[in-house]
Parts: structure tokens; sequence; C-alpha cells
């Protein structure tokens, strides 16, 4: 199936989804040069149900390809910008083994 990928009031049709997410971002920028895309850029697409998810590697965009089928038309992907809160995790806490709770273990 195809899909569809818009940047700004621009939009290219691709017509057959590229197999791995490193195909499809090296063929976006090269369609997109022209256009300038900012130093640091990520993917979007809204789902069938209405969630916005992020394309960020391999296997979200695995989940999207086996999505295609569910789309009557060409689903459309959105190149954004990418911001420091874009993805960010956070690191969780050190958990230090004296503060876990003490407990009675029976053999």
């Amino acid at each position: 199936m195809s899909i569809k990928v818009s940047y700004k009031e621009t939009a290219q049709k691709i017509h057959s989804a590229p197999e791995s997410f490193s195909d499809l971002t090296s063929q976006l920028a090269k369609t997109f040069e022209s256009f300038k895309l900012p130093a640091t850029w990520g993917l979007e697409y809204t789902t069938k149900d209405g969630q916005k998810l992020i394309i960020s590697n391999q296997e979200a965009y695995n989940r999207f390809l086996a999505e295609l089928p569910a789309f009557e038309k060409a689903p459309k992907i959105y190149i954004v910008e990418v911001n420091d809160d874009y993805c960010k995790i956070e690191k969780p806490e050190e958990v230090k083994m004296d503060e876990l709770p003490k407990r009675d273990i029976a053999f």
C-alpha cells in the first residue's frame, strides 16, 4: 500500500512503503532535501482509531506496517520537528538496597 508523507504544506506519495525504518528515513531525507528539514525530526501518524503515534525505530515502524491493511486509503505520516521533550524518557531514580522494606523469607 502507498503512504503519504507531509512536511509543512507539502505532501509526497510513496507508492510502496519501504521495508525498513532506515530505508524510510533515508528516502524521506532525499525526497524533502530541498525543503530544509529541521536538524532533528521525527515521524508521526494517526491510527485508524484516532491515536497519534510516533515512529522512532524499526519496532514502531513494523507496527505501522502491520496496521496498513486497516486503512481504507493511504495513511499520512507527518514529519515533525523534534524538541528535547518529544521522546524524553526519564531515568528512574536509583534504588538503594538498604532502603527497600525488609521482609521475612520462609523456605
